[in-house]
């Protein structure tokens, strides 16, 4: 059985339609073309009741199919102006034979920082940050206690993420076996090696590396 595995946690894509709309009815739409109850929606412009311009995720895309399925569906209910464009992507390294040690591992090897001064632990909750201890003893436990390694900021164009994963993305409490160390690298703006659907489908990952 593989047990390392590289995935795109998340996809975000801006969309343009015909008319206007309210960001509640778009979010509407978009749970329904996603499957996702609370799908994530965002309006781009300044009026959330009137808006043309929206963007929105996709967790968890097994196939590129299942990104145009769900654009096909939004695009029957309220028509696109524009093709569609990837704004942002979350791609995800996971290690199901290990645990908190690997992430510790992960994070002293990376050879490309996001940040070269802004690294941290941290919780859910404002405030939880804190400094990576200097012992790899005491930065293992933090991690298996449930904290984060992030490095950089979480807006910026490459982020770096590294924790134990226990729970999906709904904070749901995931099966023993699917528990892994996991590395994320978010990348947005110029760090996007494309903005297409067509250039994403044949992207060779690889390239991440």
């Amino acid at each position: 059985m593989i047990k390392l595995r590289t995935e795109i946690d998340w996809i975000e894509i801006e969309i343009t339609i015909l008319g206007k709309t309210n960001l509640k009815a778009m979010r509407k739409a978009v749970a329904e073309a996603t499957g996702v109850e609370s799908a994530y929606a965002e309006v781009m412009g300044c009026d959330a009741n009137s808006a043309s311009v929206f963007r929105f995720r996709i967790h968890d895309p097994n196939k590129f199919a299942g990104v145009e399925v769900a654009l096909m569906r939004l695009n029957q209910r309220f028509p696109f102006a524009l093709p569609p464009t990837v704004t942002a992507v979350e791609i995800a390294l996971d290690d199901y034979n290990k645990g908190p040690e690997q992430v510790a591992d992960w994070y002293y090897g990376l050879s490309k920082l996001a940040d070269d001064r802004n690294h941290r632990l941290y919780r859910d909750f404002k405030g939880s940050g804190e400094a990576i201890p200097r012992h790899r003893e005491s930065f293992v436990r933090k991690i298996a206690d449930g904290y984060q390694v992030g490095i950089g900021n979480k807006g910026a164009d490459f982020y770096q993420h590294g924790y134990f994963k226990q729970t999906d993305h709904n904070k749901q409490a995931l099966p023993e076996p699917e528990h892994r160390a996991r590395i994320e690298v978010t990348l947005r703006g110029e760090q996007l090696p494309c903005v297409t659907l067509d250039d994403w489908a044949n992207f060779k990952f690889e390239q991440l590396a």
